[in-house]
């Protein structure tokens, strides 16, 4: 068994205190489910341990949540111990893959693009945009800079290239002109 943690707040509990814990671990926010999951670990309580692993397991349902809850998530059971590949797994119990998570936050940005564009367009004020950003995507303030900073990037990524395939079909006709 390894020296008592003391940064642990459970490291001077009992065991059957920390067996009343585990009962409650429904109540428990994640932080006091990382350390008591170390606890029994460090007790090697293992069976104790794994019903943690269960919980949190069970608990787990990404259907209809965002990337950044989804992220919170995944963080939280890494925090707990939990290796990659089992999150993966209960991932894809869940129909959810990095190629699906990656291709609806896109559809979610270019929406979201879209909506600011029209919004624009319609010659309504930034407090308007914002507020109508809040309200439909639950974003954030900090959100909604990094989306507007976003679409500002792309705009300039567009308008570059367009300017570069202008150049390039100018340089052709010149071309065929001076043969």
């Amino acid at each position: 068994m390894k020296e008592p943690d003391k940064t642990n707040i459970f490291s001077n509990a009992t065991n059957e205190e920390l067996l009343s814990r585990l009962r409650k671990i429904d109540s428990a926010d994640s932080s006091d489910i990382v350390l008591l999951k170390q606890e029994f670990i460090n007790r090697e309580m293992f069976e104790e341990s794994f019903a943690i692993d269960t919980f949190l397991s069970d608990q787990f349902d990404p259907s209809g949540m965002s990337l950044k809850e989804i992220q919170a998530l995944v963080s939280d059971r890494l925090q707990t111990g939990e290796s990659i590949e089992s999150i993966k797994l209960d991932l894809a119990d869940h129909g959810i893959t990095l190629e699906n998570l990656i291709n609806n936050e896109a559809i979610r940005v270019d929406a979201i693009a879209d909506k600011i564009a029209a919004a624009t367009a319609h010659r309504k004020d930034e407090v308007h945009i914002d507020a109508e950003l809040k309200k439909e995507y639950n974003l954030s303030d900090e959100e909604i800079i990094d989306v507007k900073q976003n679409v500002k990037g792309r705009t300039r990524l567009y308008t570059i290239i367009a300017i570069l395939v202008a150049l390039f079909c100018a340089a052709r006709f010149f071309l065929k002109l001076m043969q």
